[in-house]
């Protein structure tokens, strides 16, 4: 289970992601929608607190937009 910590976190990674591709992916038209498959983990070895945050991979999710 994340925290609120982790998961304002991951939501700002997200939203980054989601805007990074957006020149690729997004066509303007305000109905558009694509995905991202983004896979992730927070991990404390690094001598933090859990919050360390690790974006493995991201990619367009197939399917979904144009």
């Amino acid at each position: 289970m994340l925290t609120r910590a982790q998961i304002l976190k991951l939501g700002d990674a997200l939203e980054a992601i989601h805007e990074f591709f957006a020149e690729a992916y997004y066509t303007g038209d305000p109905d558009d929608f694509y995905a991202m498959d983004v896979e992730f983990k927070f991990d404390d070895d690094w001598g933090g607190d859990g919050e360390q945050l690790w974006i493995k991979q991201a990619r367009p999710y197939p399917g979904w937009g144009n």
